[in-house]
């Protein structure tokens, strides 16, 4: 009778199970603890059972409640822990417990030579606060786990081999909600970047989601290489899907596209929705970013943009120097549905800036009379309308003075 027959005859006996299986397997004693992973009964029973010494030679993966509850009552009960997954499960359990059998047991029960790391069933590790442990802790999480998965995607970077995407932003997912200590996350700094570069034409929400965003908002640089690589997924509707993420965006990335706005082609019109949610970043600045805070308000206000901010943005009256007479003019005419509502516009001033245009363009005039607020408007029901019925009134007011003002100066001019 092999090692593996009398486990599991002694499993099966202990469970007053009347079954015979033939040359029992690891897959059999696996199944065993996966159906007695819950069973107090099961597990007093390993804990108290002494495993033969060859054993040894074998490995059981069972389920994770198996590992959790059997590992922890009797280290020995899984033979040789070759498999990563089953490793970093166990030291999310309970990590100072775990190092304590792995310092004691080290050479018995790990083969850590041949632990080969994978991103297998990673969304099952559990998420621990690793900055509310001991520096012990810390550095067995930084050297056990954290390091064989990045050197993993080292490898495949260094390799020029296909990076699985969704595994590697579940990683970052991972150490954002393990809080990991910057000092650990920025000794692999090179290794992100290293794998970012080679993630060229991709769609970003594959790796920046709402779970590990708060990474990428703390290291801008990275989100600049993703940039620059995937021009073409901010270029496009699909923008949208990180609406939150443009927003947030940190002033760094901002200096980046006001920098590189005529080289990297911003300035073409397929990077409309782009702008147009950017508008809503606070660390946008008209003093810093000219170029972008133009672009960004001129497609904000467009008939064709769908994108709103989620708050009131303040464009203060200093901002208007920045704009040529025809921008403050297309702004005053454009802004119509959104003054009060979503943007809060110096009107006065932008339609002191487009007189200069209008003056020139006089066939403008018919576009201004046309763009003259309903009545109706000013005595609707709607709580949202009335909050912005201050507002409304300076722009009707700032549209009329510039068209009468206009009306007046082409008939000086005919006379």
């Amino acid at each position: 009778m092999n090692v593996l027959e009398k486990i599991f005859n002694d499993f099966i006996s202990f469970s007053n199970i009347n079954v015979t299986v033939e040359n029992p397997n690891e897959r059999h004693i696996s199944s065993w603890y996966d159906q007695n992973a819950k069973n107090p009964e099961a597990i007093a029973f390993i804990k108290n059972y002494k495993f033969p010494e060859e054993f040894k030679n074998y490995s059981i993966d069972p389920n994770y409640s198996a590992i959790m509850n059997f590992f922890f009552a009797n280290p020995y009960c899984f033979g040789k822990i070759k498999n990563f997954s089953t490793f970093c499960v166990l030291f999310s359990t309970d990590p100072e417990k775990f190092i304590e059998i792995f310092e004691d047991k080290k050479e018995e029960i790990f083969d850590i030579v041949n632990i080969e790391c994978n991103f297998t069933n990673l969304c099952s590790f559990s998420n621990i606060d690793i900055s509310q442990y001991s520096p012990k802790v810390q550095k067995f999480y930084d050297e056990y786990i954290l390091a064989p998965m990045l050197k993993h995607i080292e490898q495949l970077a260094l390799k020029k081999q296909p990076l699985n995407i969704e595994n590697f932003a579940l990683l970052i997912s991972k150490i954002v909600a393990c809080k990991v200590p910057d000092e650990i996350v920025e000794k692999y700094f090179p290794i992100f970047k290293l794998a970012i570069e080679q993630l060229v034409n991709i769609n970003l929400d594959r790796l920046i989601e709402e779970s590990n965003e708060d990474f990428f908002i703390k290291y801008p640089e990275l989100i600049i290489i993703l940039f620059k690589n995937n021009l073409g997924y901010l270029n496009e509707y699909r923008c949208k899907e990180i609406k939150k993420l443009i927003i947030k965006l940190p002033k760094k990335v901002i200096d980046f596209v006001e920098e590189e706005y005529n080289k990297l082609k911003f300035k073409n019109k397929s990077f409309f929705y782009f702008f147009s949610i950017l508008m809503g970043n606070p660390n946008l600045s008209y003093k810093e970013h000219p170029k972008v805070y133009k672009r960004s308000l001129l497609d904000l206000v467009a008939e064709r943009s769908s994108v709103y901010p989620d708050t009131l943005i303040n464009v203060p009256e200093e901002a208007v120097e920045i704009f040529t007479p025809e921008d403050a003019y297309q702004i005053i005419i454009q802004a119509e549905n959104l003054q009060g509502f979503f943007i809060n516009l110096p009107i006065e001033k932008f339609a002191e800036k487009a007189s200069a245009y209008v003056f020139v363009n006089p066939n403008v005039l018919e576009d201004l009379r046309a763009k003259r607020i309903r009545k109706d408007f000013m005595t609707t029901a709607n709580p949202k309308r009335k909050a912005c019925v201050c507002p409304m009134k300076k722009y009707i007011r700032s549209l009329g003075r510039l068209h009468q003002n206009m009306c007046l100066s082409r008939k000086s001019r005919k006379e």
